[in-house]
């Protein structure tokens, strides 16, 4: 058997693999992530490629062929299914190129022969080949190429089988691995390869051998590969039959048959003489013969033509009949159709048109249900047909049972060996389809089932004989199902379809590959069917059936059957001298005795109950009684079982295996007992054990007794009861931190208990000199001079290894009995190796109720007993171990000084002489912890005398609830903060979690912070609490723009640290968190540049150093505060220069603080620094610098802080590292580049970066980039996909960078490649063309236009401009051209008709774009007549462009000739005359009440109602006429407009030309509002020449007036004017002329306006905002400037300053709806909601001072709102007609008006009334009413001002008034605290000093009241003091005096 053998190699240098990023390769830094075993550049066959992760994914199925080559028959085809000639000759090429098909042996190779795969494949670095072949002589096998490498080739040469494979190095050098192997004999292989790739080794299984191969890696990088038989080259093949191929990219199960025809080529092979036999000579060989029926290569003898050796492959009959049916049915007559017969031969039954002998047994109407069911269950002479053996007679187990009688054995039915079978008692004939089926559990292969013509095997396999007409043919399964020693339904089923027979196998309701055959059948002949040997009684089958079912049909669903054999699942699985032990659930032996099995234990019998002696089956009673059920040494007990003489009940046969006990004893696990083992659980008479200890004494008391610490056991001292500190001889002596010191006559004595027949001992011991350590009845253990001696009873007592002398030993001792007796005891110095030996006998330790006695009063050890556990089971001991303390300060640890010595510091110095039993200090022989302690209980806490705030309890001293103990004063003090174990902080620091006040540590292993720097960011995260870490100054600004203080990112090296300037800090924001507790350990991974640096600091508030770790000539210097003192501990050992480093630095505290250093895993000796412990600050720390700004110069990795010691074998490595002295746990180095250098996973070295990149690195040789892909800007993290930004010219896309393709440029502005727009053929730019379209050319921009007369954006066609027609209330029509015509326009141009009909008219240029038309009216105009104007010929522009339309319509007003003219005019006319007298009337009104309201009123109101015009809204002539007369810029001169007439903006829409714009230039249509701001500034400066008169009326007038100009009549301008400024300059900007610079002055004014209103409604906010916050005495400077917004209203609210906001807020939103939004609906939508928000203001507030005006104001806006919801309405026709629609509006305008002239004769009369009551001397209420207000005002300034804390104020300015006495009075108890104590006569003469006071005070009361109880804050603070009752009190002489005053 010849075998290949695959090598492939896997790649291990720094990483795993090629391009894998670590050593577990988590990810691929090229190509695709296989298996996290390989980076490949394509994904195996089988494998789908994940582009999201990179990754290869498996597929369900991974095949890449399965080719059968018997399938192929035919050889005049060229292919099979996988595989073909790879120049497509046919198989059957006389020159034999091609292999050719055999008729049963596959195909047949001569050295000329070849095929190649179909298809190519990727091969994967897991692959699997199964192939059987026959090879005769030398040639090429198999090859797997492509174009230019050979991957994989195996030939034989001269004898020598040779395999070659191509490997890939670690530098990715390619080389060829051959292997050589002596090849013997040409018969049938099977050959299987199996490679397993792996990290660093590669497992190869060939056949069953397997081979590992470490440290290469096989790779395919291309996906043309082929895979060829017989060689890529003609003339090079193998000379021999390949029968079966598979080739997938996994594992697979390859279970080809071996047994296969041996026959030569040009041979055929006879199936029942089982011979192989020569073709004629004068026969063609290529194809070869089959039979020997005339050279026949067809399957039948009478086919006459064929293509190939297949029944269907006949092409035509040499007799009568139709192909392929050349043959009629075996057995046949005659034949009706096909291979069906219709008669049969003489003795044979017709069946399914089939001539069968006829089956047996047979039931053709049950087909469906088995025909043989049988359970080998029972004790029975006959199994249905089936006998026992050759007797019948003879059976087992109770009949005289012969050697070939199979055995019946419990729940395994029949057990057959060498000798045993059953035999049919009747002849069996199967059916042409049938199904077999058994329960078997067998240990080889041997028959099942015996027949003439089949045969089946326990492995799930057949041989059956299938005939044609012609042939016989012998078939053998191609599979094998292994289940050795399995229980197994193991079924073959025959079926027939059509001509096709196929066999199954089943095994476990699997279906294995099935073997069909077309044109045979299967025709059995009566025979006697053996079931477990073969016909010549040879091949026997060793094991068990437990039933057999057959059917004469195919059945493939056996859950009936199955589900009828209830107990299957209790089938035993072992052999026959074993039973299945219920109890212990597993299989266990039989007696000795019972040669043919058993039962169950303690006896032989086969029954259910061992009492019987005859019994028919397992489960019947029984039949005959026995005397003698068990066999000798066993009682039967109640429970019907064979049991130990101590067992009342058992599991099994010994005295180990009881369940209860006899006589009342105890029952211990499974042993009885006396009595239950200490710390068991006691249930009745059954004690429970568990695995913790139940003695657990730690000898640390002082005193005369010694309590457990889990058990009630105590030890007593000796022989008397003496305690401390008086001692007796026999007395132990308790020694601090040693335990208890034993002489030659100490000893301490136990009470009684008793342990289990498991157990553990383990002492923590110290032998000085050997003796007895310790006794328990028989059990003994003592130290000898060469050994250690353990005695458990009489019979064992075992010596071991000695225990070694003045040292601190940890010493275990056990002894169990497992389940089958057998003893096993240790003894173990762990953590050594335990000296273990296993008793040769069963036995059991069982202790008694005793005391345990350590020591002897005669010959016990010498030395010292610290701890005694015990345990009741066997428990692992392995991590036991005793420290011992290096200094006194440490804890947990044992002294390791003599009875007479105490340790100080590190040194055991002796006590005074007269400290006869030792002590624990120099100053006196007291032992217990504190010197004026008199007694104790033990060292340390349990002292009588206590300290303050401390109590005595339990022989301890507890400190008070909320107190802790101060080690430092000695003393229980008050921490009401968070407990970090004695100490009282704050905070929990990092590493920690609170619990009631606790501070825990937060991980088991102690981890508390890790930054490690493998990504490109200015914030770095810790891994473990997500704690912040900022590079440099500021995180704003990181790579690739970085700061001075940034450290550089390096790839794979973390970050470098300049040494000038760069560093981190964290956590961020540092307040929150305490970085380090009292104890913590800091890791770095750090790569040195300079001698000297700090590497970590930490400071407190006071900027004095906490924390430091310094690096000074490379020692490192690590600095600690404690308290006052700073610490400095220097290492000895030195880091090393230019390479990595591990620095691992320890503070930690136990009794002490101590601090270590170590280096490159160099551990150096703890330094004692101070007794306290180190306390943080709320500080940052800082990685790189010190306040000194001293920097470190090097690479930092990453760096680890910790609240628990940490290994260093588990963080640092200094021995198996690649290539470098010290490395991380894993072993990969860390790269040792420079930052002028970078890594290459290439070349594998640091290659040098460009010199532009010489401080700040790189990764690549090309540029200064860190990322993956060179073209990123910025990136995340060094991987792939991880890009952020960039370069210009490359798109980012998917995290990566993508270049622009041609005809394509990269745009800055998307930052994406853009197709060159426009007309633009190629471009550089989104500008900058290179070639145009056609009509199109570049100009000197380098862009693409269109040439003259042409224009367009994608292509130039020719340019085209638009006509319209506008008319005016006169019918007066205008034509607009958009461009100025090349020829004026003429009557000769165009054709004028009205409705169709021509009339007359006059044309004239209007401007030189617009042409008027005017119309010769002869009648009137109805509505919707129609004036259309024809173009007669093409209009060209001046520009060459074409009027593309023939005509033009537009519609005419009505027109009564001239009367519609004349109505126009009048209104016109009148409404001016309106308009100016309402305007007269309402000023003189101004001037005469002193109060402007009205007239401001009547211009906003008349403003927002002519602004309707602008609106997309059709309204009547009249009243657009009417409307735009409330203008009083319409009805004002325009001295712009004479020195620019020209209009330049003909595009504007018809609404503003009714609006009265001719033009969109500021400077035109605001001319008005500049001369009048002009006059104002001339008048401003003529009355401040004015005021310089020295007349002094004169001068004050002038004054006064100025002080006016200076804010209030500017601001009052702005008012007035905002509106219209703000639209003109909108307008202007949005229709802007350029042409001229007039134009261009004018755009920059208007833009410049736009900037002034928008930065006065800034001002009114903030003037809003400082009214509301103005203190009284600043108040009447503030409303001299800027009262003109504030001074009609009120000022207690400030909301009630907001009108003017809403005012400007308003019209800003109108000037923007009328020019922009076209849609007439939505734009009296919105000013509907701001005209309504106006209105709820209004309602809500009680804004203005004079009420009147408030409702004027109110009246005013809701005309606003119903003028607008009118017009709104008609937008909806069928609601409001347009004649309606104008008498409305005008109603309501009219209204407005009426209202106004109504309110203002109202203030003159007021005000005409107020004169003459103040001439006459009365108080009129508007005075009083306005004093009142001036008081609520005042009020709410100084409540206001109390507020902000400025009551003292109040006082300082002289304004302490009764208006301010609450105000004074809350402030001073409420706020302050204080009361000002203000008696009855200081009230009194405020009352004298104004008539009103009482009024005032009374009213000041309940207006503070009202704000008071608004006020919810102040209300609570008032709630509980004097002040709440001051306000409730009432004068009631106030009151009085009030109500007589009015």
């Amino acid at each position: 058997m010849f075998k290949f053998i695959l090598l492939s190699c896997l790649y291990l240098a720094v990483y795993a693999n090629l391009y894998c990023s670590d050593s577990y390769c988590s990810y691929c830094t090229q190509g695709f992530l296989y298996n996290y075993v390989s980076c490949l550049p394509m994904c195996p066959n089988g494998y789908d490629e994940d582009l999201s992760l990179y990754s290869c994914e498996e597929q369900d199925d991974t095949t890449v062929f399965k080719e059968s080559f018997p399938s192929t028959t035919k050889w005049n085809t060229f292919e099979t299914t996988y595989f073909m000639h790879p120049e497509g000759l046919t198989f059957d090429d006389p020159n034999k190129l091609s292999p050719i098909p055999t008729f049963d042996r596959g195909f047949y190779f001569e050295q000329t022969s070849r095929l190649v795969s179909i298809n190519s494949f990727v091969p994967g670095p897991d692959f699997r080949i199964g192939l059987v072949v026959k090879i005769i002589s030398d040639g090429t096998i198999v090859e797997i190429k492509d174009s230019t490498k050979t991957y994989a080739k195996a030939y034989l040469n001269n004898g020598i089988l040779t395999f070659q494979i191509l490997f890939t190095d670690e530098n990715g050098q390619q080389s060829i691995f051959t292997y050589n192997q002596i090849f013997s004999g040409d018969y049938w292989d099977k050959h299987t390869f199996e490679i397993y790739q792996q990290l660093d080794y590669i497992t190869i299984k060939i056949s069953d051998d397997e081979f590992t191969i470490n440290y290469q890696e096989f790779r395919c990088e291309s996906t043309s590969v082929y895979f060829y038989i017989g060689g890529s080259t003609s003339g090079t093949s193998f000379n021999g039959f390949l029968y079966d191929l598979e080739y997938h990219n996994s594992d697979f199960n390859y279970p080809i048959n071996d047994l296969l025809i041996e026959c030569n080529y040009n041979q055929y092979y006879n199936s029942e003489t089982s011979t192989c036999n020569d073709c004629d000579s004068s026969c063609s060989t290529w194809p070869s013969c089959i039979s020997s029926n005339n050279c026949q290569v067809c399957f039948s003898q009478y086919c006459a033509n064929c293509e190939g050796y297949g029944f269907s492959d006949c092409l035509s009959c040499s007799n009568s009949n139709t192909s392929p049916y050349c043959d009629i049915g075996y057995n046949c007559l005659t034949s009706s159709s096909g291979l069906l017969c219709s008669v049969c031969q003489s003795g044979f039954e017709l069946i399914d048109g089939l001539c069968l002998n006829t089956p047996n047994p047979y039931d053709p109407l049950n087909l469906l249900s088995p025909i043989i069911n049988i359970r080998f269950d029972e004790f029975s002479q006959y199994y249905s047909i089936f006998q026992s053996g050759t007797i019948s007679s003879t059976y087992g187990p109770f009949n005289n049972t012969e050697l070939d009688d199979p055995y019946p054995v419990k729940q395994r039915g029949l057990y057959l060996n060498f000798d045993t079978y059953l035999k049919s008692s009747i002849l069996i004939s199967l059916n042409y389809k049938f199904t077999i089926l058994f329960w078997v559990l067998a240990t080889n292969d041997g028959n099942l089932w015996t027949g003439t013509h089949f045969a089946s095997f326990a492995e799930t396999h057949m041989e059956i004989g299938l005939r044609s007409p012609s042939m016989y043919k012998k078939v053998i399964s191609s599979e094998y199902v292994h289940y050795v020693s399995e229980w197994v339904y193991s079924a073959i089923v025959v079926d027939v379809t059509g001509d096709i027979t196929t066999i199954t196998p089943i095994a476990d309701g699997s279906m294995y590959a099935d073997t069909s055959l077309t044109g045979y059948l299967f025709y059995d002949d009566p025979n006697t069917v053996l079931i477990g040997v073969s016909a010549d009684m040879t091949n026997n089958l060793i094991g068990f059936i437990y039933s057999l079912t057959l059917w004469q049909t195919a059945i493939y669903d056996f859950t009936g059957v199955i589900n009828d054999i209830n107990d299957l699942a209790y089938l035993w699985q072992c052999l026959l001298d074993q039973y299945y032990n219920d109890y212990e659930q597993k299989f266990m032996s039989c007696e000795i005795e019972c040669t043919l099995g058993c039962a169950t234990w303690g006896t032989c019998r086969q029954c259910l109950y061992p009492a019987c002696d005859f019994c028919s089956n397992y489960d019947i009673p029984c039949d005959r009684i026995t005397y003698t059920p068990c066999l000798i040494n066993y009682h039967y007990t109640i429970t019907d079982k064979c049991c130990h003489s101590e067992c009342s009940d058992c599991y099994g046969p010994d005295y180990y295996r009881c369940l209860a006990c006899e006589n009342s004893r105890y029952l211990v696990g499974s042993v009885c007992a006396d009595q239950c083992p200490v710390g068991a659980v006691v249930i009745g008479y059954t004690c429970i054990t568990n695995n913790s200890p139940v003695i657990n004494t730690v000898f640390d008391a002082i005193g005369s007794v010694q309590a457990d610490g889990v058990s009630s056991v105590v030890f007593k001292m000796g022989s008397e009861d003496n305690e401390y500190p008086d001692f007796d001889s026999n007395d132990p002596t308790p020694a601090l931190n040693r335990g208890y010191y034993f002489n030659e006559s100490s000893y301490m004595t136990s009470s009684p208990f008793s342990i289990s027949y498991n157990y553990t001992i383990d002492l923590f011991i110290k032998v000085l000199e050997h003796g007895t350590i310790m006794t328990k009845d028989q059990l003994s253990f003592s130290s000898e001079e060469n050994a250690a001696r353990f005695i458990i009873s009489p019979e064992i007592d075992e010596s071991f290894s000695p225990i070694p002398l003045n040292v601190w030993n940890v010493l275990a001792l056990q002894g169990s009995s497992d389940i089958d007796g057998i003893y096993t005891y240790s003894f173990i110095k762990p953590p050594g190796t335990p000296e273990t030996v296993i008793h040769p006998t069963s036995y059991a330790f069982r202790d008694s109720f005793s005391s345990l006695v350590l020591g002897k009063p005669l010959g016990s050890f010498k030395g010292f007993i610290w701890n005694l556990k015990i345990y009741n089971s066997v428990v692992d001991v392995s991590g036991l171990s005793i420290t011992v303390c290096e200094n006194s300060e440490e804890v947990n640890c044992l002294w390791d000084c003599g009875i007479d010595y105490y340790l100080e510091g590190s040194v055991c110095l002796p006590c005074e002489s007269a400290c006869v039993h030792g002590c624990r200090r120099i100053d006196d022989c007291n032992l217990c912890k504190e010197s004026n302690c008199l007694k104790c209980s033990n060292f340390n806490d349990e002292c009588v005398k206590c300290p303050s705030h401390s109590y005595y309890n339990n022989f301890e001293c507890f400190c008070l609830e909320g107190y802790d103990y101060n080690e430092s004063s000695g003393a229980c003090e008050r921490c009401e903060k968070k407990h970090l174990e004695h100490l009282c902080v704050d905070k929990c620091p990092i590493g920690y979690y609170e619990l009631d006040n606790q501070c825990l540590v937060a991980y088991d292993d102690g981890r508390a912070i890790k930054y490690t720097f493998l990504i490109i960011s200015g914030i770095y995260y810790d891994q473990v609490n997500f704690l912040s870490a900022m590079t440099g100054e500021t995180a704003e600004f990181f790579y690739p723009n970085l700061e001075n203080s940034d450290p550089i990112p390096a790839y794979l090296r973390g970050l470098y640290f300049t040494g000038n300037g760069s560093f981190i800090s964290f956590p961020n924001p540092y307040y929150e968190q305490i970085v380090f507790g009292l104890r913590f350990y800091m890791v770095f991974w750090i790569n040195p540049f300079k001698n000297s640096g700090y590497l970590l600091s930490k400071y407190n508030e006071n900027m004095n150093e906490l924390v430091g770790v310094k690096i000074e000539n490379l020692k490192i210097k690590v600095v600690i505060s404690i308290g006052d003192e700073s610490f400095d501990v220097y290492s000895g050992n030195s880091l090393m220069f230019g390479n990595w480093n591990h620095l691992y630095v320890t503070v930690s505290y136990e009794n002490g603080s101590y601090v270590s250093v170590a280096i490159n895993k160099l551990q150096e000796p703890m330094h004692f620094i101070a007794s306290d412990a180190f306390i943080d600050d709320y500080t940052m720390v800082f990685v790189g610098k010190s306040i000194g700004l001293e920097y470190f110069n090097g690479f930092l990795y990453s760096i680890e802080t910790y609240v628990m010691p940490q290994s260093l074998d588990d963080m640092v490595e200094i021995v198996d590292c690649d290539n470098c002295l010290v490395c991380p746990i894993t072993g990969i180095c860390i790269p040792n580049c420079n930052i002028t250098t970078y890594y290459s996973i290439i070349t594998m070295e640091c290659d040098p970066c460009q010199d532009f990149c010489s401080s700040i690195g790189c990764r690549n040789p090309n540029n200064c980039s860190l990322c993956f892909d060179p073209n990123c800007l910025n990136c995340t993290n060094y991987n792939k996909n991880s890009c952020m930004k960039c370069e210009n010219s490359y798109v980012f896309q998917d995290h990566k960078c993508i270049p622009c393709a041609q005809l394509e440029f990269f745009d800055n502005q998307t930052q994406k490649c853009q197709s060159c727009e426009g007309l633009c053929v190629d471009c550089i730019s989104k500008t900058q063309c290179i070639s145009c379209k056609n009509n199109s050319s570049i100009n000197n921009n380098k862009q693409c236009i269109c040439d003259q007369g042409y224009d367009g954006i994608n292509t130039c066609t020719r340019n085209t401009f638009s006509a319209m027609m506008t008319v005016d209330y006169n019918n007066i029509v205008y034509l607009h051209f958009t461009e100025k015509l090349q020829n004026s326009l003429s009557k000769e141009n165009i054709d004028v008709t009205l409705n169709n009909k021509p009339i007359n008219y006059t044309l004239s240029a209007d401007e030189e774009k617009i042409y008027k038309i005017e119309v010769e009216f002869i009648k009137d105009v109805e509505e919707g007549s129609k004036l259309k104007v024809s173009f007669l010929a093409d209009l060209v522009s001046s520009t060459n462009s074409l009027l593309p339309m023939n005509s033009i319509e537009i519609l005419l007003f009505v027109y009564h000739f001239k009367q519609a003219i004349i109505a126009v005019e009048t209104v016109k006319k009148y409404t001016k005359i309106g308009f100016y007298s309402v305007l007269g009337f309402l000023f003189g009104t101004s001037i005469i009440t002193i109060d402007p309201n009205c007239f401001y009123t009547f211009l906003n109101s008349a403003e927002l109602f002519s602004y309707v015009i602008l609106f997309d809204v059709d309204l009547e002539p009249a009243v657009v006429v009417f409307l735009n007369s409330l203008r009083v810029n319409s009805n004002a001169p325009s001295i712009t407009s004479y020195i620019y007439s020209k209009d330049k903006t003909n595009n504007l829409e018809n609404q503003f030309k009714n609006f009265g714009y001719k033009t969109s230039l500021i400077l035109v249509n605001s001319d008005f509002y500049m001369q009048l701001f002009a006059f104002l500034m001339i008048l401003n400066v003529l009355i401040y020449f004015i005021s310089f008169i020295p007349q002094a009326l004169v001068k004050r007038l002038a004054k006064a007036v100025l002080d006016k100009f200076k804010y209030k009549i500017y601001i009052r301008y702005w008012i007035q004017t905002c509106m219209e400024i703000t639209f003109n300059s909108l307008l202007g900007t949005t229709y802007h002329i350029f042409d001229t610079t007039f134009g261009i002055i004018d755009f920059i004014l208007s833009f410049f306006m736009i900037i002034i209103q928008i930065s006065m409604l800034v001002t009114i906010v903030l003037l809003i905002r400082k009214r509301a916050l103005i203190e009284p005495n600043n108040k009447e400077n503030f409303m001299k400037k800027f009262g003109e917004f504030f001074e009609e209203f009120r000022s207690d609210y400030t909301k009630n300053n907001i009108y003017y906001l809403l005012f400007y807020i308003r019209r800003l939103i109108i000037c923007i709806t009328a020019l922009y939004i076209r849609i007439m609906f939505l734009q009296f939508s919105i000013s509907l909601v701001v005209n309504l928000a106006i209105l709820v203001h209004l309602f809500s507030t009680k804004c203005y001072i004079h009420i009147g005006i408030q409702i004027y104001t109110i009246l005013i806006e809701l005309c606003i709102f119903t003028f607008y919801t009118i017009i709104t309405l008609s937008f909806f026709s069928q609601v409001i007609s347009s004649p309606l629609l104008a008498v409305l509006c005008l109603t309501i305008v009219c209204a407005a008006i009426f209202i106004t002239l109504f309110v203002s004769v109202i203030q003159v009369c007021i005000a005409i009334y107020k004169k003459c009551a103040k001439r006459f001397g009365k108080v009129h209420s508007e005075e009083n009413a306005q004093k009142k207000n001036r008081n609520g005002n005042n009020l709410v300034e100084n409540i206001s001002m109390i507020k902000q804390g400025l009551g003292e104020n109040i006082v300082k300015s002289n304004q302490l008034t009764p208006r301010n006495l609450s105000s004074i009075m809350w402030f001073d108890q409420v706020s302050s605290g204080r009361e000002i104590k203000i008696n009855s006569s200081e009230i009194n003469s405020w009352r004298n000093e104004d008539k009103h006071l009482s009024s005032l005070i009374v009213d000041e009361h309940k207006a503070f009241n009202s704000w008071f109880s608004d006020d919810s804050d102040l209300k609570n603070k008032g709630k509980n003091n004097s002040f709440g009752s001051f306000l409730d009190m009432k004068d009631e002489g106030m009151i009085k005096a009030d109500k007589a005053n009015k």
